[in-house]
């Protein structure tokens, strides 16, 4: 069974904390937005699994909701294995990448 995968969420979540100080809307986030649809994660895919198609959602980009600001980028691929099969493979991505897991976090 294929199941798609979002990295959207993982790198929206790990980067998104550092917009807090910026003002309620996109202005002046251009150089944020290109750094996180640079981030190597996002070219990181499972063993397995197949690329889609890229659309206009997954392109790196900021929107302002309600005075939060959010940037956010992601890929989408089709897997035929465990959903632990790829927190995994994006736990070892990240740790390649230099990220840290938040000491205060829980096991989830």
């Amino acid at each position: 069974m294929s199941r798609l995968l979002a990295g959207a969420l993982m790198a929206s979540a790990l980067t998104g904390c550092s917009l807090m100080e910026l003002a309620r809307d996109c202005e002046g986030t251009e150089t944020r937005v290109a750094e996180v649809g640079a981030l190597g994660i996002l070219d990181s895919r499972p063993d397995r699994a197949t690329a889609r198609q890229r659309s206009e959602e997954e392109a790196p980009q900021c929107y302002a909701d309600s005075g939060d600001v959010v940037v956010s980028a992601g890929r989408t691929y089709a897997f035929p294995g465990a959903r632990a099969e790829v927190a995994a493979h994006y736990r070892e991505a990240a740790r390649k990448d230099g990220w840290r897991p938040d000491p205060d976090a829980g096991p989830g």
